[in-house]
């Protein structure tokens, strides 16, 4: 178990099975509520947040019928892959009802924290000095001052946008952000009214020769390009089914792997997991030896570079997230 046993293309009206679950981009903006975020985390002591936060979060986990089984489905198949990798049973890791229930409310809390401190990022209140780096070393030199930009997986575990802590202290590290821009429009309204700021935000509705020429010369001159590693285009073509912990049937695209291709770059995976009143920030190459920068595949056909980089990124993603599951916030259904 573990590999991609199979990488197959899924068009858009395969993406799911279930006429009541909705794909993640049919979701709406939750613009209300990070409206009333906003003024919890400017009117509220962390410790009464919390509070409130908690109570919400239960709220939440009640009436979200869909999101509790798809958590479920998670931390089944979670706990199925650490039984495989311990070489133990089946049952001798079952679960509870009210230790499974306790985990996925638990992700539910972590995901209104997590929104609590975009706001608090945005505002400057969380800085790059509460940022604790698991590899800084390795990072820093891969991304730092880079003469030629990386593709940037980044996923919705964690906070990717304590990342922007990073960039926004160290001036040789820029990034631009790839994103659909009717699924986030009222969101990046709110964000830039925050910060009193711009972001580099790269919308790719539609990424046509014009797009893709200034994608390359930014490439080029040193700016990586952050996107979702985890999520699946609007458009079917570049969706693929692979096995992820241990399970078939979940589905990401190949988008940022044949960009990287296109580009001839390289591609890095990071991520940001809450801890002691900061984060910890960690990541790793996908397509090359982060401690030597020694390219993977290099005599392999594209097609076979394209499945063994989104193979590599899924495994090094599967290390991860099983150690801090609390923090993965894909509340739709992953698996088909």
């Amino acid at each position: 178990m573990g590999e991609v046993r199979e990488v197959r293309e899924y068009g858009a009206s395969n993406l799911t099975n279930s006429k009541n679950s909705k794909k993640w981009f049919e979701h709406k903006e939750k613009f209300s509520l990070l409206g009333l975020t906003y003024w919890l985390v400017v009117l509220l002591p962390r410790p009464l947040l919390k509070v409130v936060v908690a109570v919400v979060s239960f709220v939440y986990f009640l009436f979200c019928k869909e999101e509790r089984k798809n958590l479920r489905k998670f931390y089944t198949n979670l706990e199925s892959y650490k039984n495989q990798k311990e070489n133990k049973s089946e049952k001798k890791r079952e679960t509870g009802a009210f230790k499974m229930n306790f985990q996925i409310w638990r992700n539910f809390y972590e995901f209104s924290l997590s929104l609590c401190d975009k706001i608090a990022i945005w505002k400057g209140h969380i800085t790059f000095d509460d940022l604790v780096f698991e590899n800084k070393d390795e990072l820093f030199g891969a991304l730092v001052g880079a003469k030629k930009g990386h593709i940037l997986l980044l996923t919705h575990f964690g906070n990717a946008e304590a990342l922007r802590a990073l960039s926004s202290k160290i001036d040789k590290f820029k990034v631009v952000v790839l994103m659909y821009e009717k699924n986030v429009s009222k969101f990046l309204h709110m964000q830039k009214a925050m910060a009193g700021a711009d972001f580099d935000v790269f919308f790719v509705d539609e990424l046509d020769v014009g797009k893709m020429l200034t994608l390359s010369k930014l490439v080029e001159n040193g700016t990586h390009v952050g996107l979702m590693g985890d999520r699946v285009a609007l458009g079917g073509e570049k969706n693929v089914s692979a096995a992820f912990f241990g399970r078939e049937g979940a589905r990401f695209s190949s988008g940022g792997y044949l960009l990287a291709e296109i580009l001839q770059t390289r591609v890095t995976t990071m991520w940001a997991v809450r801890c002691n009143g900061g984060y910890k920030v960690g990541g790793d190459g996908v397509n090359y030896d982060i401690k030597t920068g020694e390219m993977f595949w290099r005599d392999e056909p594209r097609s076979e570079r394209v499945r063994l980089a989104m193979e590599r990124f899924l495994r090094v993603s599967e290390g991860v997230v099983a150690k801090t599951p609390s923090q993965w916030f894909n509340f739709f259904k992953f698996w088909a």
